[in-house]
């Protein structure tokens, strides 16, 4: 083990959840990922943990939602999978980050964090705790599933997690551009019709 680890997820197979968790981190700061499901290790570390563990606590950095006393649900009853905890803890750290050139404030950033949640991270949540829709279009989680190794094929479990990873971060990245510009775009045309002398066409 190398105590230059920064995160810590579960072995292999991967889920789009701790996937998605890799993704969200990796804009913030260079990812040392460790996999493990060591107990001993996760206990020791100073590392972020999450969807491994059994243990939720942000002060301790660790985001496990397995455990029987996970009691983190939204207000529509979604619970929350480490996807979800991630996001919701460093979510507007990462739209500050991406939107620094359109001046993001706090309270865009709170906009922004719940629109990614609405759109894509609470459907990743849902399909991880068996709360998703079934049917026949390929979801964001099963697209991540894909990128498994296979049983029959020579493929090694944590190029398989870094290709999902690569996969889910552009996802990620555009999703949060695609937020701001909205909210950035109704900034400005909010502070025109505040500044605006008579009457505004809208």
């Amino acid at each position: 083990y190398d105590t230059a680890i920064n995160a810590v997820t579960h072995t292999a197979p991967h889920h789009a959840d701790e996937v998605f968790a890799t993704a969200m981190l990796a804009i913030l700061f260079p990812v040392e990922l460790y996999r493990t499901r060591d107990q001993a290790i996760i206990e020791s570390t100073n590392a972020i943990v999450y969807d491994v563990g059994g243990e939720f606590n942000p002060e301790k950095k660790r985001f496990d939602h397995h455990q029987k006393s996970f009691s983190e649900i939204r207000p529509d009853e979604i619970t929350y999978s480490s996807a979800g905890l991630i996001w919701r803890e460093y979510g507007a750290e990462i739209i500050k980050k991406l939107g620094k050139s359109k001046r993001v404030d706090d309270e865009m950033a709170a906009e922004i964090v719940s629109r990614v949640d609405n759109v894509l991270i609470r459907g990743i949540d849902a399909r991880d705790n068996g709360q998703g829709e079934k049917g026949d279009s390929m979801s964001i989680s099963s697209v991540i599933s894909t990128f498994n190794a296979l049983w029959d094929e020579d493929e090694d479990y944590d190029e398989c997690f870094m290709k999902a990873c690569e996969m889910a971060g552009l996802i990620l990245e555009r999703e949060i551009k695609v937020a701001i510009s909205s909210a950035y775009g109704r900034k400005l045309i909010a502070d025109q019709i505040k500044t605006a002398d008579g009457a505004v066409l809208v």
